[in-house]
């Protein structure tokens, strides 16, 4: 993180901004919620990077020394079948390594127990985004000295 630090300051100029976001587990209703918790966190939970739980804290423990930081969340709404669904756990790095490791699909496994819970239709998937921003500071230029126009020549080139 340090290294993506000196990068921003280098990169950015004197009171730019820089803006770090991510987003959470997702959410689509109690019953639905609860089995992928279960799966996100004893299924394919060991096989999270271990940086995931930046992710996971919002990146309270990540360094971000910028002037006028400022946090937001908002919430970002998709509306999915359960196929759509389980194609985007699919996508998630710890089912990716998983299925490397053991050369099977766990997503096959929630499917069977979430798609007569889901129904046919299509349902909304809420996903938690947080987001915090921050300023390079502005360079303290130092004060300009006064402007004197003492000199012991005559100054011939002037205009008239």
């Amino acid at each position: 993180m340090a290294a993506f630090n000196v990068e921003v300051r280098r990169v950015l100029k004197p009171g730019g901004l820089v803006a770090e976001w991510g987003y959470g587990l997702n959410q689509v209703g109690p019953e639905i919620d609860e089995l992928v918790l279960d799966f996100y966190q004893n299924q394919v939970g060991a096989y999270w990077d271990t940086m995931r739980r930046h992710i996971e804290d919002e990146y309270a423990q990540l360094p971000f020394p910028f002037a006028d930081v400022q946090r937001a969340t908002f919430v970002i709404r998709r509306v999915w079948s359960c196929e759509r669904f389980f194609n985007y756990l699919r996508t998630w790095s710890s089912v990716q390594k998983y299925i490397r490791q053991h050369q099977s699909d766990p997503v096959k496994r929630l499917a069977d127990q979430l798609t007569p819970i889901w129904g046919p239709g299509e349902r909304e998937v809420q996903f938690p985004v947080f987001l915090r921003s921050g300023r390079t500071r502005l360079y303290s230029l130092p004060k300009p000295k006064p402007l004197t126009c003492s000199s012991s020549k005559k100054d011939t080139n002037h205009f008239p």
